[in-house]
């Protein structure tokens, strides 16, 4: 009897030290706790001047970006970004590679689509905007000299520094440029106009594929935006509302006042007049009340507004 309870133990103490060895080579200590900015997922885009390769690389840069940043549901046919997020899973990172080499990564909320932050070798520059700015700067960009940059993020501090949405064209040749520019300068002017040229080209045109269809149709130029996509870019929180709190028949609570590029007025009442244009929407939680919107415009004027 003395001598099976000795085997038991042999026995047993082997196959505890098996489960525990075994263990520990299947499960890296360091995948536990690496949760660094490599987590952080990512999308990119290399600029080759090549017309034909910078269509079809930018149009699945456009792709990859709406995956990434929808929340896996859609409103009448059209992807929903997330209504919420913990403060580690909040950012998304776009790479941009320039016909140069050079790089930059900006560092987006996926709650909103809002540009934050970018990065240039091994700085990093942050919009100071009070209510975003501890949280991207604890998880974005950590191994970095981190500077916040005097503009809050809205389209009215980066017009202030320079930076006029309706002066600064938009096109691949232009993004390839204004990523010189920050790799070169860290003056105001200068950064908020490539700013201006590069939220527009990353966040706004996943937003609204009317605007990503008019930069690839410009693929090997260039045009400055006007009324019509300005007046969009503004109000894509209430297009956004109108969209996911429709009736049956499409029919819009609220109508949103737009204008056409000659500065006609073009009011959108229905999810057919605008649903062709829209690449993903900012989640709005369906009404009962008629609770204040939190667009882009009135959300503390932020980033595409």
């Amino acid at each position: 009897m003395e001598g099976n309870m000795k085997v038991w133990l042999v026995v047993a103490t082997w196959l505890c030290w098996t489960i525990i060895f075994g263990l520990a080579r299947v499960i890296n200590p360091s995948a536990i706790h690496n949760y660094t900015a490599d987590a952080i997922p990512s999308v990119s885009f290399t600029i080759t001047r090549i017309p034909g390769d910078d269509k079809t690389d930018y149009k699945q840069l456009m792709v990859d970006l709406r995956k990434k940043l929808s929340s896996g549901t859609t409103s009448n046919g059209v992807p929903v970004l997330r209504s919420t997020a913990s403060k580690e899973a909040k950012y998304l990172l776009v790479n941009i590679i320039n016909s140069g080499k050079k790089e930059i990564t900006l560092g987006l909320n996926v709650i909103n689509a809002y540009v934050l932050a970018y990065k240039v070798g091994d700085k990093s520059y942050f919009f100071n905007d009070p209510t975003e700015l501890k949280d991207a700067q604890t998880h974005l960009f950590k191994d970095t000299k981190q500077t916040a940059i005097k503009i809050t993020g809205s389209y009215d501090s980066l017009k202030a520094q320079g930076g006029d949405r309706e002066s600064v064209d938009l096109g691949i040749g232009q993004l390839d440029s204004h990523i010189y520019t920050l790799h070169k300068s860290t003056a105001l002017k200068d950064v908020a106009k490539s700013l201006v040229c590069i939220i527009q080209m990353v966040s706004e045109a996943a937003r609204f594929k009317s605007i990503e269809n008019k930069i690839v149709d410009k693929i090997d130029g260039s045009f400055k935006p006007k009324l019509d996509i300005i007046t969009r870019e503004n109000n894509w929180g209430d297009l956004s509302e109108g969209i996911q709190n429709a009736d049956k028949k499409g029919n819009f609570k609220t109508k949103v006042r737009l204008q056409k590029e000659d500065g006609k007025e073009d009011i959108i009442s229905n999810v057919n007049q605008i649903i062709g244009e829209m690449g993903i929407l900012l989640y709005k939680k369906k009404k009962i009340y008629n609770i204040p919107s939190f667009g882009q415009t009135n959300f503390g004027n932020l980033i595409q507004n």
